[in-house]
């Protein structure tokens, strides 16, 4: 299929969609293009285009293979110069906005910053550049894990860059705990893409960021006691099941009556919800 300037095309990516082929480069060669791994790559072709998308977007030097490949689709008729004219403006327009909006976005984000370096609340916080690796933000985060929980002993370990393990034993909820090394996250999963990504704001800026934080909270015997003392005294007997120890709640699979939970899964479940005596 030949593609020429004014050829309506869809792209399937969220951030392309409906455009228009506006220039092109080069000796068309439809002929030679060809899929590979059963569709997953296409090659061959000769010509080169620049696309302007209905949203605003603009995809520049596209090859003749990529266009024609599963991502990519033609649709009926051709745009005249008027539209190509429209849609090209369009797209200058969308582009100026962006660069505004960004533009106010850094204005506010440097006036976070300078608010964050400047409250007296976080004066014991340690601050610099450390977006990611997560070594300044574990130092920070035992900072305020011990001004919230004194007495408790947790482990802020730096496993690697971009890595930092919060563990602890009994003391505070997950939750609790997660209240306070959360906002020192700064990877993400991005759906869109299907990949790790990254988002520095503020807060990461000054007193440090983690791509990978995780907390983890295990249960002494005592802690796991009081747990299984609150499921038989919320739920009566239990239709007679024999009280477990914290040594022996998790053998086997024990069907309590009425519950779509095992006794093990109940106990766990009120661990978790259990904090401090």
């Amino acid at each position: 299929m030949k593609i020429t300037i004014g050829t309506r095309v869809t792209c399937v990516l969220h951030y392309f969609g409906e455009g228009i082929v506006y220039d092109a480069a080069g000796v068309p060669a439809p002929a030679t293009v060809r899929e590979l791994a059963g569709g997953a790559v296409t090659t061959g072709g000769n010509a080169r285009y620049s696309v302007v998308f209905a949203n605003g977007a603009v995809a520049r030097d596209v090859s003749e293979a990529v266009i024609l490949g599963v991502q990519w689709s033609i649709r009926e008729g051709v745009a005249d110069a008027e539209e190509i004219a429209a849609a090209l403006a369009n797209a200058a327009c969308v582009k100026a906005s962006k660069a505004s909006a960004e533009e106010m976005k850094a204005v506010r984000i440097a006036a976070e910053v300078a608010a964050l370096k400047a409250d007296p609340t976080h004066s014991k916080l340690v601050q610099g550049e450390d977006f990611y690796s997560g070594k300044l933000a574990a130092k920070n985060i035992r900072q305020e894990l011990k001004a919230a929980f004194p007495g408790m002993k947790f482990s802020v370990t730096k496993r690697h860059y971009g890595s930092v393990s919060v563990k602890w034993t009994d003391g505070p909820t997950v939750d609790q705990v997660d209240a306070i090394t959360g906002k020192y996250k700064s990877g993400y999963y991005d759906p869109h893409e299907d990949l790790h990504s990254n988002k520095v704001g503020p807060w990461h800026m000054v007193f440090g960021g983690v791509d990978y934080l995780n907390t983890g909270r295990d249960y002494s015997s005592a802690h796991l006691q009081r747990a299984i003392d609150a499921v038989f005294e919320k739920n009566g007997d239990l239709d007679g099941i024999e009280k477990p120890t914290p040594e022996t709640y998790g053998r086997g699979y024990v069907v309590v009556p009425g519950s779509n939970y095992c006794l093990a899964e109940l106990v766990l479940m009120e661990a978790r919800k259990l904090g401090p005596q």
